[in-house]
């Protein structure tokens, strides 16, 4: 991760942005995803960990 955080120094992810706005969501894995996919798509750029369903939904988009 850190060659990419060198290139691209303003990364940031959910929690460090809106740990407390998050709380309300933490028991509820559903929105929780929602909240994610929100994120995502809205984002500048996108980089997946996985190739699970939700790269696979916003490289279609």
């Amino acid at each position: 991760m850190q060659p990419l955080k060198d290139l691209f120094p303003n990364i940031y992810t959910k929690e460090m942005l809106a740990n407390e706005e998050l709380k309300p969501f933490l028991p509820f894995s559903s929105r929780l995803a929602a909240v994610d996919y929100i994120v995502c798509d809205e984002s500048d750029v996108f980089v997946t960990n996985n190739n699970g369903n939700m790269a696979k939904i916003l490289a279609g988009r």
